[in-house]
């Protein structure tokens, strides 16, 4: 019977991002208390879709004690595997009490030995310096990574904005650019960010 809840759980896993969406949350759901990376997969699934709070509320009391669970409860996978506390005090106007508990998550990865010179630690500090809005020192981060992550429309998106932030149009236009999600690139924030590098590169038409 265990074998066969795996065998569930796992094609559950690695089921294509478009299909079977309703059978994924089912097989997640009944599988909380016997897989445990399955209460894992349900929060991913809960902010692959944008439902924040059952996402929260399935993860709210989670002692982390792993690197995926801190990343699970505070990084930032905007819009693709967003954050928890991140998503949640932005969406509840800047509720600081959530921002300060994503920055804990990120800063806790990111300086850690284990993960400090791994992608995910590099991510985590970059999300770090974004909530407090220092996003020179996020860029570094984010460039030190860029070679790895350069198909990645969450870290395109994350990147443009921090060099269009910092006055760097030709390269975040560039960076804006490599977005493909068809969610992304009709979302206000991008168009008005991309449309500002076009402006101030020259190219207002």
């Amino acid at each position: 019977m265990e074998d066969q809840d795996l065998i569930r759980h796992n094609m559950a896993v690695f089921d294509s991002e478009d299909s079977g969406t309703s059978s994924k949350l089912k097989v997640f759901s009944q599988l909380t208390d016997i897989i445990p990376e399955s209460k894992l997969n349900l929060v991913i699934y809960y902010l692959k879709n944008d439902q924040i709070n059952q996402a929260y509320n399935l993860i709210k009391d989670l002692q982390p004690s792993n690197t995926k669970e801190y990343i699970l409860k505070g990084k930032f996978f905007h819009k693709h595997i967003a954050v928890v506390h991140c998503l949640l005090g932005q969406q509840s106007e800047k509720n600081s009490e959530h921002l300060k508990k994503a920055q804990t998550y990120f800063q806790s990865i990111g300086a850690s030995a284990s993960e400090c010179d791994t992608v995910e630690g590099r991510q985590c500090m970059a999300s770090c310096f974004r909530l407090n809005e220092l996003y020179n020192d996020e860029i570094i981060y984010l460039e030190s990574i860029e070679v790895y992550m350069i198909e990645d429309d969450s870290f395109n998106w994350n990147y443009g904005i921090s060099l269009a932030n910092t006055q760097q149009f030709k390269k975040a236009e560039e960076v804006l650019l490599r977005v493909k999600s068809e969610k992304f690139k009709n979302d206000q924030v991008y168009l008005l960010w991309l449309s500002k590098c076009h402006i101030m590169n020259g190219n207002p038409e």
